[in-house]
């Protein structure tokens, strides 16, 4: 059958909340809301839970969450239970995890197993992927317009820098490529021709 089994509407509703669902609860176990479809056929299509603001004109935020605890903030199992070892987390520290529950970085990914290939794309008009830093240095990884394969690391001018700090000071080793002309040249410690190793 269609229809709507149970509808309400808060159309007059200003302030506070259409729908409010609380508990001062010491010893919570369970859960204090659950929308879940467990019928097992290839007719389910429609959607479990939908969340939007279809208003264009609307500045809130359609979906806020807050974590005060020590649990998760989000976890996205992919298995058909809520237990997943190898799930999407969303930390109380605001780390995420894919193929982890236990992300030891902000930003973590781990395979099926020690060969598994992780393939990760990111796509944009420039093809690159900028660093930056908190006093607004930068570097940054760039797909060139050539061949499938071919990057430059750090400025357009094809330019790599590798920065060392030592006693307080700055050194750097570079090596320069200039695919449209013919200079090619090798830096050493702080900029001396060569390479120390």
């Amino acid at each position: 059958t269609t229809g709507i089994g149970l509808t309400y509407t808060a159309n007059s509703l200003t302030t506070g909340d259409a729908i409010d669902v609380a508990s001062s609860s010491t010893g919570l176990t369970g859960d204090l809301a659950q929308i879940e479809l467990t019928g097992a056929n290839t007719g389910n299509t429609g959607t479990v839970l939908k969340v939007g603001a279809t208003g264009t004109a609307g500045t809130g935020t359609v979906l806020n969450v807050t974590n005060a605890a020590s649990g998760f903030t989000a976890r996205f199992n992919d298995d058909g239970t809520y237990t997943d070892t190898t799930a999407v987390v969303i930390s109380s520290a605001g780390s995420v995890g894919i193929g982890t529950t236990a992300p030891a970085a902000q930003f973590e990914i781990i395979g099926a197993d020690a060969a598994a290939t992780i393939s990760a794309q990111i796509v944009n008009s420039s093809g690159q992927i900028l660093f930056k830093t908190q006093n607004n240095r930068t570097a940054s990884l760039n797909a060139t317009n050539g061949v499938s394969g071919d990057t430059s690391i750090g400025t357009t001018d094809g330019t790599i820098n590798f920065n060392t700090g030592y006693n307080n000071a700055f050194y750097h080793n570079q090596i320069t490529f200039y695919s449209g002309g013919a200079k090619s040249s090798i830096q050493g410690f702080n900029g001396d021709p060569g390479v120390a190793i």
